[in-house]
């Protein structure tokens, strides 16, 4: 006999699984906003590509804002043409390795300003304006001329240049001029010097001022000052003869000393002198030509 297994029996339940979707249409509408909104950008972009091309084109690549006029105010005529001749040179140097500097929209005035100092260090001062669409306006300042300066630490070819009141070096002079009517320093502490550099600091420039200015007074002008130091300066005067001086002592009482020596010690023999000391203050000491 067979016995009769007890099976449980399970009760299964089946679910359905519904998922919903968007509507078919609303998918269609919701690319068609997204293609739209694309391509007008697209569209907007490459309109602005497009004007700035053609603005770039106009401003940089045409004939329009050329520089035609050029005017120069306050300087001479040959400082003019040295600024024109400069200009014409930078023109010619391009920007980006693409823009020339010949128009009014890519001319740099600020940085010709600082570099034209250096190429002609005659100029003391240049303001540039420019006058849309052809012009440039350029105020320029020149250096005014002082004295000459030689770098006499060799006598045997020293190097002169004009030099301003404010110590500056800006063009070559020649080194034979002789007489009394300009200032001439000679300066034993250079050997060289370039153009545009501040070669006496105006305390220097300022003694010397006030020595040739005394001794013109008191005595005569000198026909050229010597600087050996930061203190010793001695005046050369036309019979050959110097007079020495110190800084660190009163320039005018050296000054009266030295009236005082020549009028009571040299007299009528100035043309044998070689040289007068006065760098000990109230001491004074003299040199005659030969030794003695």
């Amino acid at each position: 006999m067979f016995k009769k297994r007890n099976t449980r029996r399970f009760n299964y339940k089946s679910a359905v699984i519904k998922r919903t979707r968007p509507h078919k249409k609303r998918v269609l509408f919701v690319k068609r906003v997204r293609n739209v909104f694309s391509s007008k950008i697209y569209i907007m972009l490459g309109i602005f590509l497009a004007s700035a091309i053609g603005v770039g084109y106009f401003l940089f690549f045409t004939n329009h804002f050329l520089i035609t006029d050029i005017k120069i105010g306050g300087v001479s005529e040959s400082t003019q043409k040295e600024i024109i001749e400069y200009y014409n040179k930078v023109s010619q140097q391009r920007k980006f390795l693409i823009l020339k500097q010949n128009k009014t929209v890519s001319f740099s005035a600020r940085e010709f300003e600082k570099n034209i100092l250096f190429e002609l260090p005659k100029i003391k001062k240049i303001e540039i304006r420019i006058k849309m669409p052809h012009t440039l306006n350029m105020k320029v300042q020149e250096r005014t001329q002082e004295g000459i300066w030689c770098a006499y630490a060799k006598a045997e070819a020293p190097q002169c240049f004009f030099y301003d009141s404010s110590g500056v070096i800006y063009e070559e002079a020649p080194n034979s001029v002789r007489g009394s009517l300009i200032k001439i320093i000679r300066d034993s502490r250079v050997a060289t010097a370039s153009l545009g550099s501040a070669i006496m600091s105006l305390e220097i420039l300022e003694y010397a001022n006030d020595l040739i200015e005394s001794l013109d007074t008191a005595y005569e002008r000198p026909s050229y000052i010597l600087i050996k130091n930061n203190d010793e300066i001695s005046a050369g005067f036309s019979l050959g003869w110097e007079a020495q001086f110190s800084r660190s002592q009163d320039l005018m009482e050296s000054v009266e000393n030295l009236v005082l020596i020549l009028n009571e010690e040299i007299g009528l023999r100035i043309g044998e002198l070689l040289y007068v000391d006065l760098r000990l203050g109230n001491k004074a000491f003299y040199k005659w030509q030969g030794g003695t």
